[in-house]
């Protein structure tokens, strides 16, 4: 007999240069018994007298459970690798596993560098230097990684969260691939790939660069890998809960499951509801959910701790900025006090959208809705199956809760908009308390239908359309579809809305009021209280701040915190940014690069317009001083350009301020308007000067960019000078602060 736990190993050797990449693929199979077919003979003799002679005969037959890795095909591991350079795709190599054990098999990885078992690092052959492990994107520091892909077949492996992207060669033995029931059919087996990635700095010794990664394929899939020696904790905090939980320990760069909530939600208990764990108390870090698969959420020796999110049990209470952290990645289940119904909800663009259509039916109270006109509304007065109407709130159920209830114009909006002509915009509705009918908005703001489609295959995926057609003339239509309402005028009978057909969401279609679509409320954050990341304030929320108002928002980009003030009409930064390195278009108020590094070079090795130059301070108080190529996030560079900066390092939604002579909420021009001290407090300046020549000079004032030209070598300047604001100028070569301002 095979014992089911035997392994079958593998070993591949991963090396890379600035001139050559050499990759060498050795499988080591380790022996094992034969499964033996047993014969076993039995002869009885007696006299034949009068009697018959009889022969038994007995086979026995064993077959074994075992799995393999059958193939392995390699492309070359190599590649010519040059100073600051990133490289991805080197080589493939491709197993095949073929088994035959139900209970599956699991794949297990590890570096094995310089026949060091755990050594992850790629090791120089001449030198002695080496390139560490990481998850070599673009970077500061030399490092090499590993992805796996499933080989697209009917029996393709499952890859560990973690390894789909390139990641950090495990230092111990970890999982990287399973698959669930290995009964296979497909003579194909069932495989995967792997291939490896590099960053290389700048400063790193050329040499010829070795690394091993040792497969091992163990079966049934859920025999236990070796013991691993660097461990972390997962400490789980209850937040405001009560009750208590163990801690998990947790192996590096192997993945580990969380643990569901074991702690009971703050008083009072029946509103509250466990939503997800997160690295910080308020929510602002990241999220993750019980069962998820993780992986060094701490080094070696260290800790980190998980803190119970409690979110409202009931959609009337649930806030844009609870619901942004506990639905973002996965629904949360929430209920409409009116009638105790369950709706899921999602986070999608900048906005919480029911994901199942509404199903209220009857009298529904104008307490905990989205209506005051009426007292109540019966919004099913009559069924739409006896035809159209304008003026009657008439529904349809469909008696499930996947297609909930088709309601004509008149019950969508709690008989506040009625009639035919009637082009008023729908502000009360019976959605939910503080919930409304989504908008149709061209500029695609957040809770708006067109917001829908700006990544239209993660939508439909967030949205769970369903199909159900719509009613007109006391009919179903179109059943394979599916029809939203929404609270947008499109003509004098008619309404924008939201449909769903051929597996794409369209806000190009519009439906006469008298007939009977679905509902989806949505609830948009307001107010500067509702988002956590500067990059989603929008400018209803700074039109709904009173003067002087404060709030602390996080750059979603690199995670500084900045503190901000509502003043002369727009909202300022009352910190200096002190964003560094590459900064990705992404999250940021330029367009025009991918990234940009917006530090090149340091200041103090003197002047250049056309070079991103900047230095760092190390405070926060002073940040960063940027020179005008790094501050336009390299728009503005050459001799001759006059033109004023439209794109900048701001985070996206935010610029620089600009000069404008009439003082327009925005304009530096507008806190030079006024003396008041208060204002000047608010807007917290820092003294520290400018960089010129490689020198920082003029300490006793403060300065920072705006968007405007004065001449083609020439910005204007915001300053600060003496207890005052003042209006300066600075060369582009220069370098001061960036605050930048949103309205």
């Amino acid at each position: 007999m095979i014992d089911k736990n035997r392994v079958k190993k593998s070993e591949s050797e991963f090396g890379l240069e600035r001139a050559r990449v050499g990759f060498v693929a050795v499988f080591v199979m380790a022996m094992v018994a034969l499964g033996l077919t047993l014969i076993s003979l039995r002869l009885l003799g007696m006299p034949v007298t009068h009697a018959e002679m009889s022969i038994n005969t007995q086979t026995a037959i064993t077959v074994t459970s075992s799995c393999e890795m059958t193939s392995v095909v390699d492309t070359a591991h190599e590649a010519t690798v040059t100073a600051s350079t990133y490289e991805d795709e080197i080589g493939e190599t491709t197993i095949t596993v073929a088994c035959n054990d139900a209970n599956g098999y699991a794949i297990y990885a590890v570096g094995f560098t310089n026949d060091e078992l755990g050594r992850n690092d790629l090791l120089g052959q001449t030198t002695g230097r080496t390139i560490a492990t990481g998850t070599a994107t673009s970077g500061n520091t030399s490092a090499w990684a590993m992805k796996l892909a499933a080989v697209d077949n009917s029996v393709a492996p499952t890859i560990v969260t973690g390894y789909d992207d390139y990641h950090a060669v495990p230092g111990e033995s970890t999982r990287v691939a399973s698959f669930a029931d290995s009964t296979m059919t497909n003579p194909a087996g069932s495989s995967f790939k792997t291939t490896y990635a590099t960053y290389v700095e700048s400063l790193q010794a050329p040499d010829v660069y070795i690394g091993k990664v040792k497969y091992t394929l163990v079966h049934p899939a859920d025999t236990p890998s070796a013991p691993c020696s660097r461990t972390y904790t997962i400490i789980y905090n209850r937040n405001g809960g009560t009750g208590g939980m163990d801690s998990q320990t947790a192996c590096v760069d192997r993945g580990i499951g969380l643990l569901p909530n074991e702690f009971t939600a703050p008083a009072p208990v029946t509103e509250n509801q466990f939503a997800a764990w997160n690295t910080a108390p308020d929510g602002s870090g990241y999220t993750y959910y019980p069962g998820q698969n993780v992986m060094n959420l701490a080094s070696a020796g260290g800790s980190v701790t998980l803190y119970a999110q409690w979110a409202p049990k009931y959609i009337q209470d649930l806030t844009p900025l609870m619901c942004q952290m506990a639905a973002s990645d996965n629904p949360l289940t929430v209920y409409d006090k009116r009638d105790g119904s369950d709706y899921t909800v999602r986070y999608i663009q900048g906005a919480c959208w029911m994901t199942q259509n509404l199903r209220i039916t009857g009298t529904v109270y104008a307490q905990n809705s989205n209506f005051s006109t009426y007292s109540n509304v019966n919004v099913c007065e009559q069924d739409l199956t006896a035809g159209n109407s304008y003026d009657t709130p008439r529904c349809h159920d469909s008696g499930n809760d996947v297609n909930g209830i088709w309601y004509n114009y008149a019950a969508a909006t709690a008989k506040t908009i009625t009639g035919n002509p009637n082009t008023a915009l729908a502000t009360e509705d019976i959605c939910p308390a503080n919930w409304h009918l989504p908008s149709y908005d061209t500029t695609n703001p957040a809770g708006s239908v067109n917001s829908l489609l700006l990544v239209p295959t993660a939508s439909v995926v967030e949205f769970a359309p369903a199909t159900g057609g719509f009613y007109h003339s006391g009919q179903i239509n179109n059943v394979n579809n599916g029809y939203w309402w929404t609270t947008t005028t499109y003509s004098s009978n008619s309404r924008y809305g939201l449909s769903y057909a051929g597996g794409n969401l369209s806000t190009s279609s519009y439906y006469t009021g008298d007939g009977g679509l679905f509902i989806r409320c949505v609830r948009k954050a307001s107010t500067i209280d509702d988002v956590v990341y500067m990059q989603d304030v929008t400018s209803e929320m700074v039109e709904n701040m009173e003067e002087g108002d404060t709030a602390s928002l996080t750059d979603r980009r690199d995670g500084n915190i900045y503190t901000l003030a509502k003043l002369q009409g727009a909202l300022w930064m009352t910190q200096n940014l002190r964003i560094t390195g590459t900064v990705s278009s992404q999250g940021s108020n330029f367009s025009t690069y991918s990234s940009v590094d917006v530090c090149e070079e340091d200041l103090t090795a003197g002047n250049d317009g056309d070079q991103p130059r900047c230095h760092i301070s190390n405070n926060d108080e002073n940040g960063v001083w940027y020179n005008y190529a790094a501050a336009s996030a390299k728009t503005i560079i050459g001799d001759s350009n006059v033109v004023d900066a439209t794109e900048d390092i701001c985070p996206a939604n935010w610029h620089l301020p600009t000069y404008d002579s009439s003082g327009v909420a925005g304009s530096m021009n507008s806190l030079l308007q006024s003396s008041s001290v208060t204002l000047i407090l608010r807007f917290s300046p820092v003294a520290g000067g400018w960089y010129a020549s490689g020198t920082n000079s003029g300490t006793s004032g403060g300065y920072w960019w705006t968007a405007a030209a004065r001449d083609s070598q020439v910005r204007y300047n915001l300053g600060y000078s003496g207890g005052a604001f003042t209006s300066d100028t600075s060369r582009r070569w220069t370098g001061v602060y960036i605050r930048c301002v949103h309205t």
